[in-house]
Protein backbone atom coordinates (compact mmCIF):
# COMPACT_ATOMS: atom_id res chain seq x y z
CA UNK A 1 0.00 0.00 0.00
CA UNK A 2 1.42 3.80 -0.84
CA UNK A 3 1.92 6.31 1.46
CA UNK A 4 -1.39 8.45 -0.03
CA UNK A 5 -3.58 5.13 1.22
CA UNK A 6 -2.31 4.78 4.09
CA UNK A 7 -2.73 8.53 5.38
CA UNK A 8 -6.45 8.05 3.31
CA UNK A 9 -6.45 4.46 5.69
CA UNK A 10 -5.66 6.18 8.76
CA UNK A 11 -7.92 9.29 8.18
CA UNK A 12 -11.09 7.62 7.50
CA UNK A 13 -10.61 5.05 10.68
CA UNK A 14 -10.36 7.90 12.98
CA UNK A 15 -13.27 9.49 11.65
CA UNK A 16 -15.35 6.27 12.37
CA UNK A 17 -14.41 7.10 16.14
CA UNK A 18 -16.17 10.07 16.04
CA UNK A 19 -19.81 10.42 16.76
CA UNK A 20 -22.59 10.14 13.53
CA UNK A 21 -23.44 13.60 13.75
CA UNK A 22 -19.41 14.62 13.37
CA UNK A 23 -19.43 12.18 10.72
CA UNK A 24 -22.08 13.67 8.64
CA UNK A 25 -20.85 17.30 8.57
CA UNK A 26 -17.46 15.88 7.87
CA UNK A 27 -19.20 13.88 4.71
CA UNK A 28 -21.04 16.87 3.56
CA UNK A 29 -18.02 19.52 3.89
CA UNK A 30 -16.13 17.05 2.12
CA UNK A 31 -18.75 16.67 -0.78
CA UNK A 32 -19.34 20.52 -1.20
CA UNK A 33 -19.56 21.11 -5.25
CA UNK A 34 -19.83 17.76 -5.82
CA UNK A 35 -23.52 18.46 -6.70
CA UNK A 36 -23.87 19.64 -10.68
CA UNK A 37 -27.01 21.67 -10.86
CA UNK A 38 -27.96 24.39 -13.73
CA UNK A 39 -27.78 27.74 -13.50
CA UNK A 40 -30.49 29.91 -11.27
CA UNK A 41 -31.31 26.49 -9.66
CA UNK A 42 -32.44 27.02 -5.61
CA UNK A 43 -32.04 23.86 -3.24
CA UNK A 44 -33.02 24.98 0.23
CA UNK A 45 -30.81 24.37 3.14
CA UNK A 46 -32.85 21.83 4.73
CA UNK A 47 -32.49 19.25 1.60
CA UNK A 48 -30.48 16.39 2.22
CA UNK A 49 -28.45 14.61 -0.76
CA UNK A 50 -26.35 11.33 -0.13
CA UNK A 51 -24.55 10.56 -3.54
CA UNK A 52 -23.87 14.22 -4.61
CA UNK A 53 -21.70 13.31 -7.34
CA UNK A 54 -24.39 10.83 -8.96
CA UNK A 55 -27.25 13.58 -9.08
CA UNK A 56 -28.08 16.11 -11.62
CA UNK A 57 -30.67 19.01 -11.51
CA UNK A 58 -31.30 21.22 -14.62
CA UNK A 59 -31.45 25.26 -14.76
CA UNK A 60 -34.30 27.10 -12.79
CA UNK A 61 -35.32 24.40 -10.35
CA UNK A 62 -36.35 24.57 -7.29
CA UNK A 63 -36.49 21.97 -4.35
CA UNK A 64 -38.15 22.66 -1.34
CA UNK A 65 -37.10 22.26 2.14
CA UNK A 66 -37.12 18.59 3.76
CA UNK A 67 -36.40 16.71 0.86
CA UNK A 68 -34.22 13.29 0.77
CA UNK A 69 -32.18 12.57 -2.02
CA UNK A 70 -30.56 8.98 -1.42
CA UNK A 71 -28.59 7.82 -4.25
CA UNK A 72 -28.44 3.86 -3.34
CA UNK A 73 -25.82 2.81 -6.19
CA UNK A 74 -23.20 5.58 -7.30
CA UNK A 75 -21.82 4.89 -11.00
CA UNK A 76 -19.37 7.50 -12.00
CA UNK A 77 -20.09 6.97 -15.53
CA UNK A 78 -23.60 8.25 -15.38
CA UNK A 79 -26.57 10.11 -13.13
CA UNK A 80 -28.51 7.70 -10.64
CA UNK A 81 -30.95 10.48 -10.18
CA UNK A 82 -31.55 13.50 -12.82
CA UNK A 83 -34.17 16.09 -12.54
CA UNK A 84 -34.48 18.32 -15.14
CA UNK A 85 -34.96 22.57 -15.52
CA UNK A 86 -37.79 24.70 -14.81
CA UNK A 87 -39.01 22.46 -12.40
CA UNK A 88 -40.45 22.32 -9.09
CA UNK A 89 -39.89 19.61 -5.79
CA UNK A 90 -42.20 20.19 -3.36
CA UNK A 91 -41.39 20.23 0.59
CA UNK A 92 -40.46 16.64 2.26
CA UNK A 93 -40.30 14.85 -0.99
CA UNK A 94 -38.12 11.53 -0.95
CA UNK A 95 -36.56 10.23 -3.83
CA UNK A 96 -34.16 6.94 -3.07
CA UNK A 97 -33.09 5.20 -6.41
CA UNK A 98 -32.37 1.62 -7.84
CA UNK A 99 -30.74 1.66 -11.30
CA UNK A 100 -31.85 5.14 -11.74
CA UNK A 101 -34.46 7.99 -11.67
CA UNK A 102 -35.61 10.27 -14.33
CA UNK A 103 -37.36 13.54 -14.20
CA UNK A 104 -37.95 15.77 -17.00
CA UNK A 105 -38.07 19.27 -17.14
CA UNK A 106 -41.09 21.59 -16.04
CA UNK A 107 -42.64 18.92 -13.17
CA UNK A 108 -44.42 19.69 -10.35
CA UNK A 109 -45.10 17.77 -7.16
CA UNK A 110 -46.76 18.74 -4.19
CA UNK A 111 -45.40 18.21 -0.41
CA UNK A 112 -44.54 15.07 0.90
CA UNK A 113 -44.50 12.67 -2.79
CA UNK A 114 -42.03 9.92 -2.83
CA UNK A 115 -40.04 8.39 -5.58
CA UNK A 116 -39.02 5.02 -4.46
CA UNK A 117 -37.00 2.68 -6.42
CA UNK A 118 -35.14 0.70 -4.46
CA UNK A 119 -36.12 -1.32 -1.02
CA UNK A 120 -34.46 -3.25 0.97
CA UNK A 121 -33.76 -6.71 0.08
CA UNK A 122 -36.14 -9.55 1.95
CA UNK A 123 -35.01 -13.16 0.47
CA UNK A 124 -33.57 -13.91 3.67
CA UNK A 125 -35.32 -12.69 6.83
CA UNK A 126 -32.52 -14.52 9.14
CA UNK A 127 -31.08 -11.70 8.30
CA UNK A 128 -31.53 -7.85 9.68
CA UNK A 129 -33.35 -6.26 6.87
CA UNK A 130 -30.97 -3.18 8.03
CA UNK A 131 -27.93 -5.29 6.93
CA UNK A 132 -29.80 -7.11 3.92
CA UNK A 133 -28.50 -4.32 1.65
CA UNK A 134 -30.64 -3.05 -1.36
CA UNK A 135 -32.36 -3.76 -4.71
CA UNK A 136 -30.79 -1.92 -7.62
CA UNK A 137 -32.67 -2.78 -11.02
CA UNK A 138 -35.68 -0.39 -11.00
CA UNK A 139 -35.89 2.30 -13.33
CA UNK A 140 -38.51 5.44 -12.33
CA UNK A 141 -38.49 7.90 -15.52
CA UNK A 142 -41.09 11.03 -15.17
CA UNK A 143 -41.58 12.42 -18.24
CA UNK A 144 -42.10 16.51 -19.08
CA UNK A 145 -44.58 18.48 -17.81
CA UNK A 146 -46.27 15.51 -14.69
CA UNK A 147 -47.74 17.45 -11.88
CA UNK A 148 -48.02 14.86 -9.01
CA UNK A 149 -49.93 15.75 -6.14
CA UNK A 150 -49.61 15.64 -2.53
CA UNK A 151 -48.20 12.38 -0.40
CA UNK A 152 -48.22 10.33 -4.26
CA UNK A 153 -45.92 7.35 -4.09
CA UNK A 154 -44.33 6.17 -7.55
CA UNK A 155 -43.61 3.06 -6.48
CA UNK A 156 -40.89 0.06 -8.15
CA UNK A 157 -40.09 0.27 -12.31
CA UNK A 158 -42.37 3.06 -13.78
CA UNK A 159 -42.70 5.50 -16.34
CA UNK A 160 -45.03 8.16 -16.13
CA UNK A 161 -45.56 9.60 -19.55
CA UNK A 162 -44.70 13.35 -20.21
CA UNK A 163 -47.99 15.56 -19.78
CA UNK A 164 -49.74 13.29 -16.73
CA UNK A 165 -51.11 14.65 -13.77
CA UNK A 166 -50.80 12.07 -11.05
CA UNK A 167 -53.64 12.71 -7.87
CA UNK A 168 -52.76 12.93 -4.36
CA UNK A 169 -52.00 10.14 -2.42
CA UNK A 170 -52.12 7.97 -5.84
CA UNK A 171 -50.22 4.59 -5.43
CA UNK A 172 -48.26 4.31 -8.65
CA UNK A 173 -47.72 0.85 -9.44
CA UNK A 174 -47.54 0.60 -13.40
CA UNK A 175 -46.80 2.89 -16.35
CA UNK A 176 -48.60 5.56 -16.83
CA UNK A 177 -49.45 6.47 -20.45
CA UNK A 178 -48.70 10.13 -21.81
CA UNK A 179 -51.49 12.52 -20.83
CA UNK A 180 -53.46 10.85 -18.53
CA UNK A 181 -55.34 11.96 -15.03
CA UNK A 182 -54.39 8.63 -12.74
CA UNK A 183 -55.58 8.30 -8.83
CA UNK A 184 -56.35 5.88 -6.63
CA UNK A 185 -54.75 2.95 -4.65
CA UNK A 186 -53.28 0.93 -6.78
CA UNK A 187 -53.36 4.04 -9.09
CA UNK A 188 -56.25 3.92 -11.99
CA UNK A 189 -56.23 5.67 -15.47
CA UNK A 190 -59.13 8.12 -14.97
CA UNK A 191 -58.90 10.59 -17.90
CA UNK A 192 -56.74 11.16 -21.35
CA UNK A 193 -56.27 14.24 -23.15
CA UNK A 194 -57.49 14.51 -26.62
CA UNK A 195 -55.22 17.21 -28.87
CA UNK A 196 -58.11 17.11 -31.50
CA UNK A 197 -60.96 17.87 -29.14
CA UNK A 198 -58.54 20.09 -26.72
CA UNK A 199 -59.77 17.79 -23.55
CA UNK A 200 -59.93 15.88 -21.13
CA UNK A 201 -62.18 13.07 -21.84
CA UNK A 202 -63.09 10.04 -19.22
CA UNK A 203 -61.04 7.12 -20.14
CA UNK A 204 -64.45 5.03 -21.64
CA UNK A 205 -64.93 8.03 -24.36
CA UNK A 206 -60.87 7.99 -25.58
CA UNK A 207 -60.28 6.65 -28.85
CA UNK A 208 -57.73 5.27 -31.12
CA UNK A 209 -57.45 9.20 -33.20
CA UNK A 210 -57.32 11.09 -29.60
CA UNK A 211 -54.35 8.55 -29.00
CA UNK A 212 -52.69 9.24 -32.43
CA UNK A 213 -53.28 12.94 -32.22
CA UNK A 214 -51.00 13.24 -28.97
CA UNK A 215 -47.37 14.62 -29.86
CA UNK A 216 -44.25 12.76 -28.67
CA UNK A 217 -42.12 13.74 -25.76
CA UNK A 218 -39.56 15.01 -27.83
CA UNK A 219 -42.17 17.42 -29.77
CA UNK A 220 -43.74 18.37 -26.36
CA UNK A 221 -40.36 19.17 -24.49
CA UNK A 222 -39.49 21.56 -28.08
CA UNK A 223 -42.81 23.28 -27.49
CA UNK A 224 -42.52 23.67 -23.54
CA UNK A 225 -39.09 25.85 -24.04
CA UNK A 226 -39.99 27.85 -27.30
CA UNK A 227 -43.32 28.73 -25.54
CA UNK A 228 -41.76 28.70 -21.85
CA UNK A 229 -38.27 29.50 -21.57
CA UNK A 230 -37.49 30.06 -18.18
CA UNK A 231 -40.75 30.16 -16.57
CA UNK A 232 -40.85 32.37 -12.94
CA UNK A 233 -40.44 30.10 -9.94
CA UNK A 234 -42.59 30.34 -6.68
CA UNK A 235 -39.51 30.23 -4.32
CA UNK A 236 -41.67 31.58 -1.56
CA UNK A 237 -43.43 27.99 -2.04
CA UNK A 238 -40.08 26.27 -1.03
CA UNK A 239 -40.17 26.99 3.25
CA UNK A 240 -41.93 28.43 5.44
CA UNK A 241 -38.42 31.13 5.97
CA UNK A 242 -39.02 32.21 2.58
CA UNK A 243 -41.75 34.48 4.22
CA UNK A 244 -45.29 35.09 3.90
CA UNK A 245 -47.67 36.62 1.12
CA UNK A 246 -50.43 38.81 2.13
Amino acid sequence: MNKGKVIKSKFYSLIKRLSPRLQGLISSAMSVGALKIGAGTYIHRTVQITGKSSMYIGENTVVGGGCWFNVNYRNNEEYSIEIGSNSFIGRRNFFSSGKKIVMGSYVLTANDCHFIGSSHNIENPMVPYLLSGTTSKDIIHIGHNVFIGSGAKIVGDVHVGHGSVIGANAMVLSDVPPFSIVTGNPATIRKRYSYVRKEWLDIMNYQISDENSLPSEEDYHEHLQQAYAKIPMPYIAADAEMGNCR
